[in-house]
């Protein structure tokens, strides 16, 4: 349950960023290969449907190669992204990497971070399996790579939060309002669906969203719809 727990954050990421569309997202997965899902886009419904969609499939792969994966979305930042714009990374994974070819180390994908981006990024791990903990440790790079870990929904909600926060204004003091606020962001959703990923089945949603005009906005009675 623990992925449900972070996608229903990713979930309130959308609706808060993209209130004004001045934000852009995107969607990716990976397992033994990588792929984009969804290319940067300001519109809420489409990147809540394809986060939904990613979500919700297998694609039984036998490796899982997070750290191409990372660099990957980098390098699709650099290409597809607004230049004047800071960015995110949030990357969910069940498991440690087990088959990157290119790269062997989140360290090559901070330093790539430094060279393209000179300080405007930063990478949030977020871990919902079994992460070998010494090796998270080493995921804690001077503060443009972190790890959160996926234990319980509040735990989760304010871990990602709390990023978010530091991400934008070096303190962690605020709640989700305040991220609604933040403008010229452009973020990424990394999805591990490798084989020990998700179950197939439809997520459950712990923070009901509807759409109205292609804007999200919290269900408060059945009557709002």
């Amino acid at each position: 349950m623990a992925i449900y727990y972070a996608a229903n954050v990713l979930r309130k990421i959308i609706r808060e960023l993209q209130t004004d569309g001045v934000n852009e997202g995107c969607v990716s997965t990976f397992g033994n290969t990588y792929a984009t899902k969804q290319a940067f886009t300001s519109d809420p419904a489409v990147l809540y449907n394809c986060l939904n969609t990613a979500i919700s499939k297998n694609a039984n792969a036998t490796n899982r190669i997070l750290y191409d994966a990372v660099f990957n979305t980098i390098e699709y930042f650099h290409s597809s992204a607004k230049k004047s714009n800071r960015w995110v990374i949030f990357v969910i994974t069940y498991e440690n990497d087990e088959g990157s070819g290119n790269v062997t180390s989140i360290r090559q994908c901070i330093d790539n971070i430094s060279e393209r981006y000179h300080g405007r990024g930063c990478i949030y791990i977020i871990s919902v399996g079994n992460f070998n903990r010494a090796r998270l440790n080493k995921l804690d790079i001077d503060n443009r790579c972190s790890h959160i870990s996926a234990d319980t929904p509040q735990e989760t909600d304010r871990a990602i939060l709390k990023a978010l926060l530091r991400f934008q204004t070096n303190d962690q003091r605020g709640n989700w309002s305040d991220v609604a606020a933040f403008e010229n962001i452009s973020y990424a959703f990394v999805l591990d669906v490798s084989s020990q990923g998700y179950t197939g089945n439809t997520p459950p949603h712990t923070d009901k969203l509807c759409f109205n005009e292609h804007v999200l906005h919290p269900v408060r009675h059945d009557t709002e719809w």
